[in-house]
């Protein structure tokens, strides 16, 4: 079904309902006043503001998109350790992640490293590049657990 489909549905069936019973128009109107009167008093000043300072426009958008992003972050970090205890998301999702961050920006390194070398001499880069492989090789596959 397509999504027009199913918006014109669910709006049949809101208005179906809601014609049975006269308090039910009101509320929907009241609604959709308030939802009007809402955007109006949000979406006006953002478009002023853009229209008239795009650049402090763009440090409010930016500012309050990481606003929202780190309060979810730390509304879910919260949500999480109260029901599973600090230790046990240290133990099991914390320090998971945090060492793929490590290898990966070990490996960035390395790669970075391995550049400068063969730019400085060749014969040491691939020295220093087989070097790397083994080392990697040892974290890899020697020591994992």
């Amino acid at each position: 079904m397509s999504i027009f489909k199913k918006i014109i549905i669910g709006y049949s069936r809101l208005f179906i309902e809601t014609s049975k019973n006269i308090i039910n128009p009101i509320k929907i109107s009241l609604f959709l006043i308030g939802i009007l009167g809402l955007s109006i008093g949000i979406v006006y000043p953002l478009w002023f503001l853009a229209s008239e300072n795009p650049e402090l426009y763009s440090k409010a958008v930016t500012i309050a998109i990481y606003t929202i992003l780190v309060l979810f972050f730390i509304y879910r970090s919260y949500v999480t350790i109260k029901q599973d205890g600090f230790k046990t998301v240290m133990k099991f999702k914390v320090f998971p992640v945090l060492k793929k961050i490590i290898i990966f920006i070990g490996f960035i390194v390395i790669i970075l490293l391995s550049i400068f070398i063969y730019t400085y001499n060749v014969a040491f880069g691939a020295t220093s590049t087989i070097l790397f492989l083994f080392i990697i090789g040892m974290f890899k596959f020697v020591y994992k657990k």
